[in-house]
Parts: C-alpha cells; sequence; structure tokens
C-alpha cells in the first residue's frame, strides 16, 4: 500500500500541473468565445441603427412631400 501511495506520490504533480494547462485553455477560448459574441451584437447594433436611422429619413421624406411629387416620383413604376 506504502509503496503505491510513492508511486502515486510523484505523478499527482504532473496530474495537477496537466488539470492546471487545460483549465487555462478552456479559459482562454471561453474569453476569445465572448470576445467574437460581443464583436457580433455590436456589429448587429450598428446595423439596426443604421436602419432605423434609414426609415426614420424615409417616413420624414414621405410626410414632408406634396402629393403631386409623389405621385411624379411613383409614375415611373406604373404599370401600361
Amino acid at each position: 500500500m506504502s509503496l503505491l501511495r510513492n508511486l502515486l506520490g510523484g505523478i499527482w504533480g504532473y496530474v495537477a500541473a496537466a488539470g492546471a494547462v487545460l483549465l487555462a485553455i478552456l479559459v482562454a477560448l471561453g474569453k476569445a468565445k465572448k470576445a467574437g459574441r460581443d464583436e457580433v451584437i455590436a456589429e448587429t447594433t450598428k446595423k439596426e441603427l443604421a436602419n432605423v436611422k434609414k426609415a426614420t429619413e424615409v417616413e420624414r421624406d414621405i410626410a414632408t412631400a406634396k402629393p403631386d411629387a409623389v405621385r411624379e416620383r411613383l409614375r415611373r413604376y406604373e404599370r401600361d
């Protein structure tokens, strides 16, 4: 029994070191994944903001345009 403990006693240090390295790798991968996820969220937010600005601009143009001007602009889409 004591022989078994002596043999495993020297190995436990290596097992602990390997576990620490594995844990460090997993933490680094987790941080990289979170950074990528945050980047996608930021890009999506920028696109949504641009879409809202464009929609607001279009709505403002429609609301301030005179009906005759709108009719003239839409005339090119009429069917013959």
